[in-house]
């Protein structure tokens, strides 16, 4: 028998029951962009949400990494360390009047150097992802209260 005449058995029909959870999220969100837009008029302009949208870039960006991680079987505890970190280091740099691509090199940098300890900790040390990102999450918070 090939693959084309295999016959295969229907998918379950979905009962409403089992859709109304997934539903729950988008429509609280619906009503509170419906609550948010009747009561500030300003709320639902382009402006606003082009600042929402500016405000949150970089949390998406840091989201995006970790689903690749958390998809994986993973943990990072320390995401935000290379974040905050390379935000110090940029605005170190820019307080110091180097030019802009010098920060935003800078700021690479240390976001690259965290990520380089943790995978020194997972791959060639082998310890386990939750221990080694709680321990840079540890220390990479101490080094930014220095």
């Amino acid at each position: 028998m090939t693959a084309a005449t295999r016959i295969r058995p229907a998918a379950p029909a979905r009962r409403p029951a089992a859709i109304l959870p997934r539903l729950i999220a988008p429509l609280v969100f619906a009503a509170i962009m419906l609550a948010f837009t009747l009561l500030t008029p300003a709320f639902l302009t382009g402006d606003n949400l082009l600042a929402v949208l500016n405000q949150t870039a970089i949390l998406a960006l840091v989201a995006a990494g970790m689903t690749v991680v958390v998809r994986s079987g993973g943990i990072d505890l320390s995401v935000g360390v290379p974040l905050d970190l390379a935000a110090l280091a940029a605005a170190a740099a820019i307080a110091d009047h180097y030019v802009a691509w010098v920060a935003v090199a800078a700021g690479l940098a240390f976001g690259l150097a965290v990520g380089l300890v943790n995978a020194f900790l997972i791959v060639v040390l082998r310890i386990p992802p939750f221990l080694a990102t709680l321990s840079v999450w540890f220390i990479g918070t101490s080094v930014q209260q220095l």
